[in-house]
């Protein structure tokens, strides 16, 4: 997997001329001693700046954008992970890894020739989700081996990413330290480590189909900064997906027209349902963080088009994330 996030030229560029601007209307009238005092109030005026709230990125300053793209789970003072999480996390990503770990047991899952879960777990997976009423993706086609069903796929990878499991001799087992976890409740460490894990070190563009965009996957922390701002009201993906475009329109121009999938298609469009997938779809539903509002099914907007979902966020959300913005 690469680095992250690294910002284009154009957005370099744009940035960079933003703080020219500024400098010069902030600057321009003043005379200054000596080259170093030049100097002094440059890096002062743009230290200012860079801590400013941005209107693109709804109030965010440069800096902590920065924060939330590269590291955010390293900045505690910014925002913090699942430190409120005192039961067992009623999320789909974190059940089927339970469903995992419990077939594992002592002795290790004995997988299939081509590597995957036999279907006896495949099964008790999906009934897992069923009995706590938790969804999954929809995907046509009917549920019989782990190349069926995705969640559960991408968790057993992301599982492995995680050191909760490990493959040996045919087998994969739950490590010690996994087992222990699950036996004390340690609720909010586990979900700690699989969110890290499948944010930080799985590649969101693994199997989808879509461009590279990786900005997307950078941009999870960004999301649920949203999700703290206007989250408490129901609102259209759609309403989201603006909010992405507005604060990197560089992704835009990242889709080669190689890359339209259909005819009529246009890069607005082929982000904005690339940005649905990775970050509704297979990132704030598996691991509870939104819900969807009016939802009947089991199969998000089956009536329409991704923009047509209506979310929230959830009551998990509060307890997941925890934000130290004033």
């Amino acid at each position: 997997m690469g680095n992250g996030y690294s910002p284009s030229n154009d957005e370099q560029s744009s940035s960079i001329a933003a703080i020219r601007s500024e400098l010069e209307r902030a600057l321009g009238d003043q005379s200054f001693s000596s080259e170093q005092e030049l100097q002094d109030a440059v890096a002062q005026k743009v230290a200012e700046l860079n801590q400013s709230p941005v209107t693109d990125f709804q109030g965010l300053s440069r800096e902590q954008m920065h924060r939330l793209l590269h590291a955010p789970f390293d900045a505690p003072d910014l925002v913090r992970f699942a430190e409120g999480i005192e039961a067992r996390p009623a999320a789909t990503a974190f059940r089927l890894l339970e469903v995992i770990v419990d077939a594992a047991g002592e002795e290790g899952i004995k997988l299939t020739a081509k590597g995957n879960l036999p279907r006896a777990v495949v099964f008790e997976a999906k009934e897992a989700l069923k009995a706590e009423g938790l969804k999954r993706e929809w995907l046509p086609g009917v549920i019989r081996n782990e190349d069926d069903f995705l969640e559960l796929h991408l968790i057993k990878v992301t599982a492995g990413l995680a050191r909760f499991m490990r493959k040996e001799r045919g087998r994969l087992k739950a490590t010690r330290a996994t087992q222990k976890r699950f036996r004390k409740g340690e609720w909010a460490a586990i979900y700690h480590a699989l969110l890290q894990a499948y944010c930080r070190q799985f590649n969101w563009a693994y199997a989808d189909g879509w461009p590279d965009l990786r900005i997307v996957q950078d941009s999870f922390a960004f999301f649920l900064y949203l999700l703290h701002r206007f989250g408490d009201e129901p609102r259209p993906v759609s309403f989201y997906q603006r909010c992405f475009s507005q604060a990197f329109p560089a992704a835009l121009r990242q889709v080669n027209e190689e890359e339209v999938l259909f005819p009529g298609d246009c890069p607005e469009r082929i982000v904005h349902n690339c940005w649905s997938v990775r970050i509704v779809l297979r990132f704030a539903m598996p691991f509870g963080l939104i819900e969807e509002v009016g939802g009947e099914s089991d199969v998000p907007w089956l009536k329409g088009e991704p923009e047509s979902l209506v979310i929230r966020r959830s009551a998990l959300y509060d307890r997941v994330v925890s934000w130290g913005l004033t």
